[in-house]
């Protein structure tokens, strides 16, 4: 009888275990299959709402924290001119170089940008030397800060976030921010930078440049 009793008792152990060890597997499918999935809409931009919220840290891992100024060689933009309609001019990352050991990116007007945590800085040659000065960055309230032009020029500028969609030609764009200083007697100079895009607008010294379209490396 005691034997009889073991016996029963060891099945029920036996059945339960592999019903736990079952169910153990199942959730990690699951959790696999959701975490593909949620990888997957990170990747092609589907990835909205809710579902970007519950995503961002593991997005952040993967390192797709999205930059502020998107450098990349190969990125470029294209640009109706406004004061000459006829005329459109096109904005393109065309190579790097290191600097202090920051990888700085060359544009095709000449400047030489990089980015480290969120602010970009461009690089001024002088003839005692090359250096960075921060240029642009998100800011969450109005501020002013000093930069300088051309290696030599220290002056102020401006910034502030647009609480708004931004309207450029046909197209409106989220999460931008404007940059302005002094330009010619009675003008101000500004740019308006789209987070994760780039300049949407440049109005400097009687250029005023508009995004028509861009092309972004992945």
């Amino acid at each position: 009888m005691i034997r009889k009793n073991i016996l029963f008792y060891l099945i029920i152990f036996l059945f339960c275990a592999c019903g736990a060890s079952n169910n153990h597997k199942s959730g990690n499918n699951a959790s696999s299959n959701e975490s593909k999935v949620a990888e997957k809409k990170a990747d092609d931009g589907s990835m909205t709402g809710n579902e970007g919220t519950a995503a961002s840290a593991q997005g952040a891992r993967q390192g797709k924290t999205g930059a502020f100024f998107p450098l990349t060689v190969g990125n470029y933009w294209i640009y109706s001119n406004k004061n000459a309609p006829d005329e459109p001019e096109t904005l393109r990352v065309t190579g790097t170089r290191t600097f202090e050991g920051n990888t700085v990116y060359e544009l095709s007007n000449s400047l030489l940008f990089y980015e480290k945590n969120d602010t970009v800085y461009g690089i001024q040659l002088q003839r005692g030397g090359t250096f960075s000065h921060p240029q642009y960055f998100p800011v969450d309230k109005s501020t002013e800060y000093q930069f300088m032009i051309g290696g030599d020029v220290v002056t102020t500028r401006s910034a502030m976030k647009i609480d708004r969609p931004y309207k450029v030609l046909d197209m409106e764009y989220k999460n931008c921010y404007r940059y302005e200083q002094a330009g010619r007697p009675g003008e101000k100079n500004y740019d308006i930078i789209a987070h994760g895009i780039g300049f949407v607008e440049m109005n400097n010294e009687g250029r005023h440049l508009l995004l028509k379209e861009y092309h972004l490396e992945k």
